[in-house]
């Protein structure tokens, strides 16, 4: 279970803050190329239910999250996105791009996009929440 701060940390990771402040502390599972073609980086923890990804100068810069994840004390994961939207009074285009996207050969998921709380929520067919993704958001600044 982790805690997610907005725009700003999951767990005891800090976005735009290098990965080796932690990897002392919190060794990594696995790691592995993110995107083949850039040298950007995933770390996998918690078996692979939390994967911190890093840019090519190795400073976080997003979280996918799959497994219980909380914003407010509400846990997100397997949470009805409706709930969400409700609870959090979240809404409107400007708010909210959705879109569907492939998660295997199989299967696709909705994403909404909520760039004021830096999050992307994948909804099964059943409208649950199945995957988190956060990352320091639209409205905050990345370290160049």
């Amino acid at each position: 279970m982790v805690e997610i701060i907005p725009n700003s940390s999951v767990g005891p990771f800090s976005f735009n803050t290098p990965i080796a402040n932690y990897l002392g502390k919190f060794p990594p599972d696995n790691i592995g190329d993110y995107e083949p073609m850039t040298e950007s980086t995933a770390y996998y923890y918690y078996g692979g239910d939390l994967i911190v990804y890093t840019d090519e100068q190795g400073i976080i810069d997003t979280i996918g999250i799959y497994f219980d994840c909380y914003l407010k004390s509400r846990n997100l994961y397997r949470m009805p996105v409706k709930n969400f939207f409700e609870y959090f009074k979240i809404g409107g285009e400007e708010t909210i791009v959705n879109d569907r996207l492939w998660v295997n050969e199989d299967e696709q998921q909705k994403v909404y996009e909520i760039a004021t709380l830096g999050l992307q929520l994948w909804v099964d067919d059943t409208g649950m929440i199945a995957t988190v993704i956060a990352d320091i958001g639209m409205n905050s600044q990345r370290c160049s």
